[in-house]
């Protein structure tokens, strides 16, 4: 997750609206685009347990974002999430995912 995070804050610093991605993969301004940028494959990526990795960012302002992994236990909100967030480096916890983001899985 980490090396995904900087892709994505690098390519968001380097867009002139210094918008974070869309959730649309495909999208000109998408994330997948984003981690293109970054030298990632967005579609298909995995995290340690086999899982997709998902993208979450807030539909109208695009100004924050979440990136998580289900953890271990491959379920959201288990205690063993791995997420970080557009302020914040990877971390371990319960993740909550606020109202008003969109999401899409690699």
């Amino acid at each position: 997750l980490k090396s995904m995070r900087s892709a994505i804050n690098i390519w968001t610093m380097d867009q002139a609206d210094g918008k974070y991605p869309t959730a649309d993969a495909d999208a000109t301004t998408g994330i997948g685009k984003a981690m293109s940028a970054g030298g990632i494959t967005w579609t298909g990526s995995k995290d340690g347990y086999g899982e997709s990795v998902t993208y979450a960012v807030y539909t109208t302002d695009r100004d924050a974002y979440i990136l998580y992994s289900k953890g271990k236990d491959k379920t959201l909100g288990g205690g063993d999430d791995i997420y970080c967030t557009s302020t914040s480096e990877p971390i371990v916890g319960t993740l909550t995912i606020p109202s008003g983001m969109t999401e899409t899985s690699s």
